[in-house]
């Protein structure tokens, strides 16, 4: 019971002193319509903004295709590694077959890829260097290739050539 006796809060006192009971029960029925109607609206407006971002994020690391960039692993499925880059929170994936010569399995339990051969693992929130490969900006997808991948490929060309 609150200070002036009543069991309501203040809020619905203040509504039946300014709309009447009938009223009140009519708009009520509808409010579980219009507060679903306004969560479907929110998330709308929150993946047009995330899609926005994404594209301008895409835009501007367009121009830095090639460079190398500190990031966190954010998922990890069948079909590679969802990586968040450290600088400029621009989410891309590094596609499994980048990942190395061998067969990743992945252990969805423990949120990680293994190797067959070298049981190398990458693991959820591990910290990773990659390479940007492609910046698309009209969706606004980023394509990463592992860092180390493509330094041990460069390494295997010199060696090559100076025979």
């Amino acid at each position: 019971m609150t200070e002036s006796g009543s069991c309501r809060p203040g809020f619905l006192r203040v509504l039946d002193r300014i709309v009447p009971d009938e009223l009140v029960e009519v708009e009520a029925a509808g409010f579980a319509d219009l507060g679903t109607h306004l969560s479907m609206t929110e998330r709308r407006s929150m993946a047009a903004e995330r899609e926005a971002v994404d594209r301008y994020l895409a835009a501007y690391l367009a121009e830095h295709v090639g460079a190398r960039f500190h990031g966190t692993i954010s998922g990890v499925t069948r079909f590679g590694l969802f990586v968040t880059l450290d600088e400029t929170g621009a989410n891309g994936l590094i596609p499994i077959r980048n990942l190395g010569p061998e067969f990743f399995r992945l252990d969805e339990a423990a949120r990680q890829l293994t190797g067959d051969r070298s049981g190398t693992t990458f693991r959820l929130g591990q910290g990773i260097r990659v390479e940007l490969a492609e910046a698309d900006q009209i969706t606004g997808s980023l394509r990463f290739d592992l860092a180390e991948e493509i330094e041990q490929q460069r390494r295997k060309k010199e060696r090559g050539r100076r025979r």
